[in-house]
């Protein structure tokens, strides 16, 4: 495993919004929410061709939504 790297960032005023609302919702710090975020961000390009595509999202109540990448 890699050593821990220090990053300093520059957020636009939509991701500090979704960002302060992570933490508020998960208590958890800016550090774990964005430590968590990098895999997930992976995970995504990974199930997309790529050439583009779209990601069917499957809900409780049996509804599907779409999730599509530009």
């Amino acid at each position: 495993m890699s050593s821990m790297l220090k990053v300093t960032t520059n957020l636009t005023p939509q991701a500090v919004d979704v960002l302060g609302a992570s933490m508020a919702c998960t208590r958890d710090t800016k550090t774990d929410i964005i430590n968590r975020a990098l895999p997930v961000y992976n995970i995504v390009f990974d199930l997309f061709d790529p050439g583009g595509g779209s990601i069917a999202l499957l809900k409780p109540d049996g509804s599907v939504d779409r999730l599509y990448l530009v």
